[in-house]
């Protein structure tokens, strides 16, 4: 059995957490209300103050105005307790990269789900008290606590997500590198390592997990010193060469039966990143339809299993393609549309070289339709809101002065 338990200093106050590899079961201080009797009870309340508490406004929780909330579910007493989260490594990563920690109510979602772990920043010791085993406090309470932990681990939360989701692509080769093909996940995730490990925080993480020997021996195996690795890192054709010669069992094993303890939720996901390139059976994947990341043991599986239409039930997998087709289809249009209106105003400029209106508008319109075709290629500007600028600016009324594209989103 592998059990992780949080800082010895604080073993004795607060309930512990661990995970059991043997049976994929991590049992982790949570709060749940008084009224649930059992495990299953306790997660279907949880589930609706999660939902409960959306309906909260990062202002209104900076201004602590929760009149939103019922003021019975805000009284309502929730108590410390060890409550079984049956999760495998692959839908605790997954998990992990989908929340949103830029709105206060994902991270409490986050905050609910692993308790005292969730937190990045030294807990006061007058806080301390609020994780204790079998402790009671209330929803009100607990969402001040949450707060004042959000606002200062608000910005190392988004970084550390926004670089695991980095690594998870590069092990997994999401953006379909042909250099990479043929190397397994650790073996990957030892390459991106050596590449990545002066300018990356996550590694930082592995500091009570005893895998030195392990990757001692890779480094052996590809005839590269440790002390060297800068020298290393400018020759990665080389090195990956190096790595497809090695066989892919050679890969970093952990100790079992280790007693390893926690500071913070980042060693517990770098633990289970480990689990994940060690199963080396499970693969992780980012769906073409609706872009989140599932898990699959499929290699050539492209769509998850998301409801994507709520009215008929069909998921991802089952409608996928042809929403990706249409989307192209789209894709090409605005693309064109977007050549077609460059083309009419460079021609403007042309024939009228006496009204400089129009090679002002031109001017003005050549970059700002460039960004915003990047940002539509790139997925962080939609399709409807880029189509509304364009048709706007091909109007022969407007001269020099654009709307810039957030004056069209809905």
């Amino acid at each position: 059995m592998k059990k992780f338990y949080n800082s010895a200093d604080l073993c004795t106050t607060i309930m512990r957490s661990e995970y059991t590899n043997s049976d994929n079961s991590f049992f982790y201080n949570t709060f749940v209300p008084i009224a649930a009797n059992n495990n299953e009870e306790a997660i279907q309340s949880i589930k609706h103050i999660k939902s409960e508490i959306k309906k909260i406004s990062d202002e209104d929780m900076k201004k602590n105005n929760l009149n939103i909330l019922a003021p019975s579910l805000l009284n309502s007493q929730l108590y410390v307790t060890k409550l079984m989260n049956v999760q495998t490594s692959e839908q605790l990563i997954i998990n992990f990269l989908e929340y949103d920690f830029t709105s206060f109510s994902n991270y409490f979602s986050f905050f609910l789900d692993f308790g005292f772990l969730s937190i990045v920043s030294p807990v006061k010791s007058s806080d301390i008290a609020m994780f204790r085993a079998l402790s009671i406090t209330t929803l009100n309470e607990l969402l001040a606590l949450a707060y004042k932990y959000y606002e200062k681990d608000k910005n190392n939360l988004i970084s550390y997500q926004a670089e695991y989701k980095k690594i998870i692509n590069f092990i997994f080769n999401l953006d379909n590198d042909k250099s990479l093909n043929g190397l397994s996940p650790h073996n990957l995730l030892f390459l991106y390592e050596i590449l990545h490990e002066p300018e990356s925080s996550i590694f930082k993480y592995r500091a009570n997990i005893n895998i030195t020997e392990n990757m001692l021996q890779i480094y052996d195996l590809l005839s590269i010193n440790p002390d060297y690795v800068k020298a290393t890192r400018k020759d990665t054709k080389t090195l990956i060469k190096q790595l497809k010669e090695l066989s892919n069992n050679n890969t970093i094993k952990l100790e079992y039966g280790k007693i390893y303890k926690l500071s913070s939720v980042f060693e517990l996901f770098y633990l289970h990143l480990l689990f994940l390139v060690s199963n080396n059976s499970n693969y992780i994947k980012k769906c073409k339809c609706c872009g989140k990341y599932f898990y699959t043991n499929k290699v050539n599986v492209t769509y998850c299993d998301r409801i994507q239409n709520e009215k008929s039930g069909q998921t991802c997998k089952d409608i996928g393609a042809d929403i990706v087709a249409l989307r192209e289809k789209k894709k090409d249009y605005l693309v064109n549309l977007k050549a077609s209106i460059a083309s009419k105003k460079a021609m403007d400029v042309k024939r009228h070289p006496d009204i400089p209106e129009y090679k002002e508008n031109y001017k003005n319109w050549k970059p700002l339709a460039l960004k915003y075709l990047q940002e539509y290629k790139s997925g962080t500007l939609d399709a409807k809101t880029f189509e509304k600028w364009l048709k706007y600016t091909s109007d022969e009324k407007i001269k020099s002065k654009l709307k810039t594209i957030d004056e069209f989103k809905d």
